[in-house]
């Protein structure tokens, strides 16, 4: 069975974790954690959480739902789950492109992950204008 991954921003610091959601029993039920490297946990900050798209980018950078893609002169959208498969929303075109896999490898030397929408949300509200 496959695990599955999640990046959030731990509620005390404000530092990107990753690991898997746990739920404990000497916490707030309405707590998010993240359980990473063995004992460590963290609370998160709810509207952080994204789950990592089993994709990679260049160098083996993580893909996540919420980081921001661009594609070199043309646009830039977000990586959003939408029912059953990750996908890419785009800005200008305004639409999701579908099969995110598929669009990763074919397209990987003109797209490039430049941030997350909750680090650098003004990367998709100046792609807007």
């Amino acid at each position: 069975m496959r695990q599955i991954e999640f990046r959030g921003k731990c509620l005390e610091t404000g530092e990107w974790v990753e690991g898997s959601f746990v739920r404990c029993d000497d916490v707030d039920t309405h707590d998010l954690i993240l359980s990473c490297k063995g004992a460590f946990r963290y609370k998160i900050i709810p509207e952080t959480v994204g789950q990592f798209t089993r994709l990679f980018y260049k160098n083996g950078v993580k893909i996540f739902e919420w980081d921001v893609v661009a594609e070199k002169d043309y646009d830039k959208g977000s990586v959003v789950f939408d029912g059953a498969s990750f996908c890419i929303n785009w800005i200008y075109r305004r639409y999701l492109t579908r099969y995110l896999n598929y669009h990763i490898n074919k397209y990987q030397n003109n797209l490039e992950v430049i941030g997350n929408i909750h680090d650098q949300p003004e990367l998709l509200k100046e792609a807007a204008q």
